[in-house]
């Protein structure tokens, strides 16, 4: 049985929380915000009844049971966890994990903080999950004598956090409830991480995939939240949809429930009744687009290359970017792998599909480069593979948006940023043994995997945690870019870097070429 530990709040009050090994304890479950009902607007929790019992998780917010079983899978390596409760209402939780109170007494109570928000496509994920506990990475900081806070934090998602309608909206339903999730989380953490141990003004957000496109979400407005973003695996170029498409996915959830012959007012007025389980059984497989979408509140604009290119522009769609004073983007060897899970697993039907949206793309303002594009990636050949779609994905819609958001942040502010790159093989069995798959980097990172890798991957691991110490704590990384990965992985990327280097030449500096190109990436996305 895990010890308890006791913590007098100046702002929460007295909590009840576990002893996880004698430096890190936890705080869990903690409600950062209220639901009027599962589809409104939370409140940010003001007062709390002490003493607050933070010893587990809280529910985890209504998605499919076998959500966490099936990112295990993605990753090729289970870590056992319990049965989890899922709630509609009661799910706008987070995790606080702090050093013990002696190493925070020692240190000055006045730490750094991580806040991680977790990917998963806005339609799964939780920080509950194993993987992205953040123990361990509390612990190494303490190891380091760089003691950091961390808190992970729980949003909804799917129908729940992304659905919108012109009807919703009239009945008082906003769009992106998700990330206004996020956003009081982060509210949460300036109001009473302090209490914690943690420093307010020096909060770092960690977020992985569509986490990391969620920070990028966050710094379209001008709201001082945050003072650096990690963004691995997720970008500032990954697009949310105009709202024309959420009134599409409505549609789409209404008619999956039978609800098409009432009127829209009716409709709004049964989603709320439908007991969750059975709502979220029924959407289980439903393709609609659920997803951020350009609200004019949250997120108002998609951006683009074109606007990276150009610091005005850059600084006109991400505000934020004044107040972000260091980036560090991410990127794996093969993230593009994530764009092919739900594609047929025949290759060249992919790499049929990828490159006629390639063509439908270019070809009325640049099809003279249609072309070599397909053949430098092999999409037009009975030999293609599906690493020859997912490394063109990759390049697309992960490695030249880091780079852009990389490059944009020095020219635009004199800022700090960081680029890196995550080339480690996964060893573990699957369809994607050898590649550097999706997410990794972030698995890495945390050191929930360390007993399940070699003794190369292992130190590549801690030096990578070292380096988001380093980061939250203000100190950058290790190397304005750096590339994590073995003497064989480096070997392996080079053919990567090098049709990357020729991808460019191809270009030729044309950036609305990029632009055309992440249009592909969309059509092939949605079926095309």
């Amino acid at each position: 049985m895990d010890q308890i530990v006791n913590l007098d709040h100046p702002t929460i009050g007295s909590l009840r929380g576990v002893q996880q090994s004698p430096e890190v304890d936890q705080y869990l479950g903690i409600q950062y915000a209220t639901l009027p009902d599962r589809f409104s607007r939370g409140n940010l929790v003001e007062s709390y009844a002490a003493p607050v019992d933070a010893t587990r998780h809280g529910p985890l917010p209504v998605a499919n049971p076998a959500n966490c079983d099936q990112e295990l899978l993605l990753i090729q390596h289970t870590l056992p966890h319990p049965e989890y409760a899922f709630s509609d209402t009661e799910c706008l939780t987070l995790n606080v994990t702090v050093p013990s109170e002696d190493v925070r007494a020692k240190a000055g109570n006045n730490l750094p903080v991580l806040v991680f928000i977790h990917g998963g496509g806005f339609v799964t994920g939780s920080a509950n999950w194993p993987q992205w506990e953040l123990d361990r990475l509390v612990g190494l900081s303490v190891e380091d004598g760089k003691p950091i806070v961390a808190v992970g934090v729980n949003y909804r998602l799917g129908v729940f956090g992304f659905m919108a309608s012109s009807a919703m909206n009239e009945a008082g339903y906003k769009p992106n409830n998700g990330l206004h999730d996020q956003k009081l989380a982060l509210r949460w953490v300036q109001k009473h991480i302090a209490g914690f141990g943690g420093s307010p003004e020096e909060v770092t957000v960690f977020g992985c995939s569509i986490g990391g496109a969620s920070g990028f979400h966050h710094l379209q407005s001008s709201e001082p939240l945050f003072k650096r973003l990690a963004a691995h695996g997720g970008n500032g170029l990954m697009r949310p949809l105009p709202l024309e498409v959420g009134e599409l996915g409505y549609g789409m959830v209404i008619k999956a429930l039978g609800l098409d012959g009432l009127s829209p007012a009716e409709q709004v007025e049964m989603l709320p009744r439908i007991p969750h389980a059975e709502l979220e059984a029924k959407l289980r497989n439903l393709p609609a687009p659920l997803t951020a979408l350009v609200d004019g509140d949250i997120i108002r604009s998609v951006p683009t290359f074109k606007d990276l290119s150009d610091p005005v522009s850059a600084k006109r769609v991400f505000p934020g970017m004044d107040h972000c004073q260091q980036l560090w983007m991410g990127s794996c060897g093969l993230d593009g792998h994530i764009f092919l899970i739900l594609k047929p697993p025949q290759p060249t039907e992919v790499s049929y599909t990828l490159a006629r949206c390639i063509t439908n793309a270019l070809s009325a303002s640049h099809p003279d480069l249609v072309a070599p594009i397909l053949s430098l990636y092999n999409l037009q050949s009975s030999s293609s593979s599906l690493i020859d779609a997912a490394s063109f994905l990759t390049a697309i819609g992960f490695t030249l948006p880091a780079q852009a958001c990389f490059d944009t942040w020095k020219s635009a502010t004199g800022h700090e940023s960081y680029l890196t790159s995550f080339i480690c093989s996964n060893t573990w069995d699957g369809p994607w043994k050898g590649h550097a798959t999706h997410g990794l980097d972030a698995v890495f990172m945390l050191q929930n995997y360390n007993e399940f890798l070699d003794d190369e991957q292992r130190d590549i691991a801690v030096k990578m945690g070292r380096d988001m110490v380093r980061f939250v704590n203000g100190e950058g990384v290790s190397k304005d870019v750096e590339v994590y990965g073995g003497v064989k992985d480096r070997e392996k990327d080079e053919e990567q870097f090098e049709k990357r280097r020729e991808l460019e030449r191809v270009v030729g500096g044309q950036v609305e070429v990029w632009d055309r190109l992440m249009d592909a990436v969309g059509l092939f996305m949605s079926g095309a």
